[in-house]
């Protein structure tokens, strides 16, 4: 008879099947829970599985970038859920856990790495199958219960007075974008509005904490902890990869070692500021497509010609021969500054890679290679990237 479990510890001896539940009120306030279940996992053979620990949480994987567009497979959730093929050498470990508790009733310890692996091919094999019963909601949810168009446009109306009160509702906002995410979603996918019109008609999706909840909403994976955890981690990384083929990458890259080189304080910041910088430059690409600069006295419309998609730094004008402090750092969409007083670039990449997601734009083709090094290296996202990143990919694994 099936059994609901929480912990792979308690699964018994002998063959069960484990259900994956969720739970709780807000899937990004306690950064858990999923939109929606992975439904049930056909008989598992646990026999050789135990832990003293109670397994990690599975993030659903993501959907394709924005940039492909592309819907979830139209098949049915079969019943049995087959367990999908693990790693081989996940497959090796299991086996020879079997045979031994064949001959000593013994258990395998098992380690997170084999808990990741089972959990994610599960939740990759879960996510090709389709979420929603019909065809033309396959890339977004339907409506809450008791919710429809209109009760829906009712709560919008009233999310745009709290976005333009002197003091937010931070509470209401978020409950309320929370709400109304399958409203908006259809609009933003089906009607594909610019930037000016969703800012008008949804301007709380342009707060700070809502960019990070939408994406969140979108993919179940937590953008600024996520990007900044994957900076972290592959900053010394690529700046060995800069100074080691340096020679390959003319101008552009010695300006942007000279620049960290040059610097006496907060090392740290700019480290990671060079190897986000560096980033196109080393994938082939023209940084100038994506960080724009222009002087605090520049004119705004000067700025912002042009640019589609981009990360502006403002400048301090100190006149010619001194050396310049950045002002403030911001992000345009369709010629517009969405989002400013940005502490520092991995923020403001991770907020511009939300937004792409957030508003369905596609990744600019002159940058085509960086934003699939994000979405790929990054952020994790995605089965699939092309021959360069993956190159790429293999090197910081290294």
């Amino acid at each position: 008879m099936p059994v609901a479990i929480c912990q792979i510890s308690e699964l018994p001896p002998q063959r069960a099947v484990l259900h994956i539940k969720w739970k709780g009120h807000s899937a990004y306030e306690d950064h858990l829970d999923l939109s929606q279940s992975l439904g049930s996992i056909s008989s598992l053979d646990t026999a050789s599985l135990s832990s003293s620990k109670g397994a990690s949480p599975a993030t659903s994987p993501s959907p394709l970038p924005t940039s492909t567009r592309n819907v979830r497979s139209a098949s049915e959730w079969p019943s049995p859920f087959p367990i999908p093929a693990l790693s081989l050498d996940v497959e090796q470990k299991l086996r020879k856990g079997n045979e031994a508790y064949e001959k000593t009733k013994k258990s395998i310890d098992v380690t997170r790495d084999i808990k990741t692996d089972i959990l994610d091919k599960i939740a990759h094999a879960a996510f090709d199958i389709k979420a929603y019963p019909e065809r033309t909601l396959s890339h977004f949810p339907e409506h809450p219960n008791q919710q429809d168009d209109s009760s829906l446009e009712q709560q919008r109306k009233l999310l745009v007075d709290a976005s333009k009160t002197a003091k937010i509702d931070e509470k209401f906002v978020r409950e309320t974008m929370e709400i109304t995410f399958s409203l908006r979603r259809r609009e933003i996918v089906d009607d594909k509005p610019m930037v000016i019109e969703v800012q008008d008609r949804w301007p709380a999706l342009f707060f700070k904490e809502q960019i990070d909840a939408e994406f969140f909403r979108i993919t179940n994976k937590m953008l600024l902890r996520t990007f900044r955890a994957a900076v972290d981690n592959y900053t010394p990384k690529l700046l060995r990869l800069y100074r080691a083929r340096n020679a390959a990458f003319g101008k552009a890259m010695d300006d942007v070692m000279a620049k960290l080189d040059d610097e006496t304080s907060d090392i740290l910041r700019h480290r990671k500021d060079a190897a986000l910088r560096g980033l196109p430059v080393f994938l082939r690409e023209d940084p100038t497509e994506l960080f724009k600069e222009c002087l605090e006295t520049d004119a705004d419309d000067v700025a912002l010609q042009g640019v589609a998609v981009g990360i502006l730094y403002v400048l301090e004008d100190c006149g010619p021969g001194t050396s310049t402090r950045v002002q403030n750092i911001a992000i345009i969409l369709e010629e517009r500054v969405v989002l400013e007083d940005i502490p520092d670039t991995p923020t403001a990449l991770a907020y511009l890679f939300g937004f792409l997601y957030a508003l369905n734009i596609s990744y600019p083709k002159a940058l085509k290679y960086t934003f699939d090094t994000l979405q790929n290296v990054f952020m994790e996202i995605g089965p699939k990237c092309t021959q360069r990143v993956r190159s790429l990919k293999n090197k910081l694994a290294l």
